[in-house]
């Protein structure tokens, strides 16, 4: 794995330009954004201090494959159950599919894995509306892994921090490397999927089903192959979180923020957020910010 620092956002946003099309070749690299440098690239359902996980709801951090598999189906089942109270439609969703795929009986063992790919869309869906899946949400535009980068980086901050401490993350990942899945849904599956340029990992699960369920985070999976002429197949890039107002700026003049991220009333609504979390930080791009943020 290949790591670079950068000083300030400027730096970030011009290292991740997509028009360098010799660092960035183009359709070959994909964004992930996250708050900390430190947090391992793991889907939410597989995060052990995550509120919606297995450990959890067993009441026991020693799980077994199959259970983890079991505990993944009951989630995605409550999440379509409450779709069909509401009268909801679920891009993917068909009788068949809940009947092969989401059957609570069929669970990992030596010949399968889990999830099956007539999952993806129902998955993709799901966790854009904020389910936990074991799905790990990626984006082909670097701006746009800047963004929720510098934008989760503020709205994790409490009241009480006095500075901004640590270092903020944007993952690089190959999609020449070989040993991990890409899924891309059709851009219908959400207008927030086509809107982000979005696209996920997904993290599988393969028998023997009795034996201790062990997350591994992509980052640290060693079964990942480098694609052809690349030195590395994941990269790193760190800024401080200090400079999470700057890179947020920088991306609104890019044409990049929630409101265009997330289209409809909740996209305003994050862009008034981002716009608070910048003001509450005393930035000197508050003015600014309210013209490029909330456009």
């Amino acid at each position: 794995m290949q790591e670079n620092s950068f000083e300030n956002a400027r730096q970030m946003l011009e290292f991740l330009n997509p028009l360098d099309t010799e660092r960035w070749p183009p359709g070959q690299t994909i964004f992930r954004g996250q708050p900390e440098c430190s947090q391992q690239l793991l889907p939410s359902i597989h995060r052990l201090g995550g509120p919606v996980t297995a450990p959890r709801f067993y009441g026991d951090i020693d799980i077994s494959r199959n259970q983890q598999v079991n505990f993944e189906k009951l989630v995605l089942n409550a999440f379509l159950e409450a779709c069909d109270h509401s009268g909801l439609s679920v891009p993917g969703d068909s009788l068949a599919v809940r009947a092969r795929a989401i059957n609570l009986d069929s669970l990992v063992d030596g010949n399968a894995s889990w999830p099956t790919n007539d999952l993806h869309e129902i998955l993709a869906f799901a966790q854009h509306h904020g389910v936990p899946t074991c799905l790990l949400d990626w984006t082909r535009n670097p701006y746009i892994s800047a963004y929720f980068a510098a934008s989760s980086a503020l709205g994790a901050l409490k009241d009480t921090d006095k500075k901004l401490d640590g270092y903020l993350a944007v993952w690089a990942l190959s999609t020449r490397a070989t040993g991990f899945d890409i899924i891309q849904p059709p851009g219908g599956t959400s207008p927030y999927l086509a809107a982000q340029s979005g696209l996920f990992t997904v993290s599988r699960i393969y028998g023997p089903g009795d034996s201790i369920f062990l997350p591994l985070p992509l980052n640290q999976d060693k079964s990942i192959e480098p694609g052809p002429d690349d030195s590395s197949h994941l990269q790193l890039l760190t800024l401080p979180r200090s400079e999470a107002a700057d890179l947020l700026e920088g991306c609104a003049r890019m044409g990049v923020t929630g409101s265009k991220l997330f289209p409809g009333y909740e996209g305003i609504a994050k862009s008034v957020r981002d716009w608070a979390n910048i003001h509450h930080r005393g930035s000197s791009l508050v003015e600014d910010s309210i013209r490029y943020l909330l456009s």
